[in-house]
C-alpha cells in the first residue's frame, strides 16, 4: 500500500532566538519585553564568551545576561528547550511568535538588535520526502546549488545498528547556514527507545546571524504569512536540489517538499564582519586594556626594559588573514583606494609557499594587475569596443586548475540563468560576464581597456 505524503504533517518552529537590548535595565527587559513577573527568576553568576556580563537571570531555559551593576545592556538567549518554554508562555497569554516580535519593534524598535534565529522544518510524514542520506548523495554528486556554499557531514551514534547523520550547508561563521538531520535518532538516543515509538521525523533547520537574522525576524513581525510558509520561502530562495549535476531540473522530491511557493530573499552582505569579531575581540580580550597599560607606562617613563609599543606598531606588518579582512572593510565601505596601501603593508614571505592548484586571495589580488580581462570583437580592435566576459582558459591563466575552472564557468552560467538570462542555459556556451565570475569568486577581477590579439596590444 502506497503512503501518501502531506505537507500537512511538516510543521514550522523558532528553534533558538538571541537577542542584545541596548539602553534597557534588566527589570524592563523580563518584565515589560518577555512579560514574565521579576519573582519567577533566579539570579546567579554567568558570563559571556567576549562579553562584559556577569549575572544571569534564568526562569528554566530563558535567560538574560547583563552587568550587576549599572549595565544598560542585556543579551536574551533562547535555546531549543528556551523556545519551546516561551512559546509555551506565548501560548497561554494567547500570543503567537508574531506577536511578541510585533511588540519589540512597536514599543522598542531601536533599542534591540537580532544576533541570532535559527528556524526549522519538521517533516513527520511517516514517509518522508526525503532523507537526509538522499540529500548527502546529492551534494557528494555536485547535485545541489547554494550560493556557492559548500557541505560538509557528522556521523554520530544512532539506535542499534543505525547511524546518524547530519548535513551542513554553509559555514558555521557565516549569516545563512543549513541544517539537516534524524530528528527521530536524536530523539530515540536522548529517551533510549527504539525509533518507531518516535516516529519518522527529519528536521531542516536554518540558522541565521546578524543583520539577516535582524531582517527575518522583521518579516516575521509584518508579513502575515504562516511561520512554515515564510520558512520555506527562504529554503526555495537558498537552496535547490537537483536531478543530476548539469542544474537544468528540480529534484522532484524537493519541488514537492517545498511546494507552489513564492522564494523569499534576504538581502545581506557577504563575508564584512571579520574586522567586526577583531574589535569584538580588542574590546573583550583584553587587546586594548593592554595597549592602554603600555602607554600608561610610556607616558610615566616607566616602561623599563619594555620596548615602546607606538615604534613596535609602526614596524608591524598584517598578517596575510587580517589583510583580507580590511580589504574585505574597505569594499563594504566603499574606500577601494586603500587596498593598495593594505598590500604593501602585508607580510610577503609566505606568498610563494602557497599551492599554486589553488590560488589564495592575496596572490589572485596581485595577479590582477598582471592580467587583464578582455576580449575583442570579431578578432579586431573594433573601434576599442570590448566584451567583457571570461572563458575557462582565462581562468586557467591566472592560476586556477582545469576543474576548478571548469566548475567556476558552470556556477557563473548557473547564476546568469537564476537572474533571468536563459541564453546562458546552452551547454555548448562556454564564455560568462566577468561580474558573473566575480559574484562566484567574492572578489573583482580588473578590467583592462587594453586588449590583447595576437600577442600584441591593440
Amino acid at each position: 500500500m502506497r503512503i501518501l505524503k502531506s505537507r500537512e504533517f511538516i510543521t514550522a518552529k523558532v528553534d533558538w532566538l538571541q537577542i542584545v537590548f541596548y539602553g534597557l535595565e534588566i527589570r524592563e527587559v523580563l518584565t515589560t519585553v518577555l512579560q514574565i513577573d521579576l519573582s519567577c527568576f533566579l539570579i546567579e553568576s554567568g558570563r559571556v564568551k567576549h562579553k562584559p556580563y556577569d549575572i544571569c537571570y534564568t526562569y528554566g531555559s530563558i535567560k538574560v545576561f547583563t552587568e550587576e551593576v549599572g549595565s544598560l545592556e542585556c543579551y536574551l538567549v533562547l535555546s531549543g528547550e528556551g523556545c519551546t518554554v516561551y512559546e509555551q508562555l506565548l501560548h497561554s497569554m494567547e500570543l503567537t511568535w508574531r506577536d511578541f516580535f510585533q511588540r519589540l519593534f512597536y514599543f522598542f524598535d531601536g533599542f534591540f538588535q537580532v544576533k541570532r534565529l535559527d528556524v526549522a522544518l519538521d517533516d513527520r510524514n511517516e514517509q518522508p520526502y526525503f532523507t537526509v542520506k538522499q540529500l548527502i548523495g546529492k551534494c557528494e554528486k555536485h547535485q545541489f546549488y547554494s550560493r556557492n556554499r559548500k557541505f560538509d557531514i557528522y556521523q554520530s551514534t544512532g539506535v542499534g545498528n543505525k547511524k546518524s547523520y547530519t548535513l551542513y550547508i554553509g559555514k558555521r561563521k557565516s549569516d545563512l547556514m543549513f541544517r539537516i538531520y534524524d530528528k527521530d535518532l536524536e530523539l530515540a538516543r536522548q529517551k533510549n527507545c527504539a525509533v518507531e515509538e518516535i516516529g519518522s521525523w527529519k528536521r531542516l533547520e536554518i540558522e541565521l546571524k546578524r543583520s539577516v537574522a535582524h531582517d527575518m525576524v522583521k518579516i516575521l513581525a509584518i508579513d502575515e504569512r504562516p511561520l512554515e510558509e515564510l520558512i520555506r520561502g527562504v529554503v526555495k530562495d537558498e537552496l535547490t536540489f537537483y536531478t543530476d549535476d548539469s542544474w537544468k531540473k528540480v529534484w522532484r522530491n524537493w519541488e514537492r517538499y517545498l511546494g507552489n511557493i513564492r522564494p523569499l530573499h534576504l538581502s545581506r552582505v557577504y563575508e564584512i564582519t571579520g574586522l567586526v569579531h577583531t574589535q569584538e575581540w580588542l574590546i573583550h580580550g583584553g587587546g586594548l586594556a593592554g595597549i592602554k597599560a603600555f602607554r600608561f607606562l610610556a607616558e610615566h617613563g616607566a616602561l623599563g626594559q619594555l620596548e615602546e609599543l607606538d615604534s613596535l606598531v609602526n614596524e608591524m606588518k598584517y598578517t596575510h588573514s587580517l589583510a583580507k579582512k580590511i580589504v574585505d572593510h574597505l569594499i563594504a565601505v566603499e574606500r577601494e583606494d586603500l587596498i593598495e596601501m593594505v598590500y604593501d603593508q602585508t607580510k610577503k614571505e609566505s606568498l610563494e609557499k602557497k599551492s599554486t592548484k589553488t590560488p589564495s586571495y592575496a596572490i589572485l589580488k596581485s595577479r590582477q594587475f598582471k592580467y587583464s580581462i578582455g576580449r575583442v570583437v570579431n578578432g579586431r580592435n573594433n573601434g576599442g569596443i570590448q566584451l567583457i566576459t571570461v572563458t575557462k582558459e582565462d581562468l586557467i591563466q591566472l592560476g586556477f586548475g582545469t576543474s576548478q575552472a571548469q566548475t567556476i564557468i558552470r556556477l557563473a552560467k548557473h547564476y546568469m540563468v537564476q537572474e533571468g538570462f536563459d541564453y546562458y542555459s546552452s551547454r555548448r556556451l562556454g564564455r560568462v560576464p566577468v561580474h558573473a565570475v566575480e559574484h562566484i569568486l567574492g572578489i573583482t577581477l580588473k578590467v583592462s581597456k587594453e586588449v590583447s590579439f595576437n600577442g600584441e596590444r591593440v
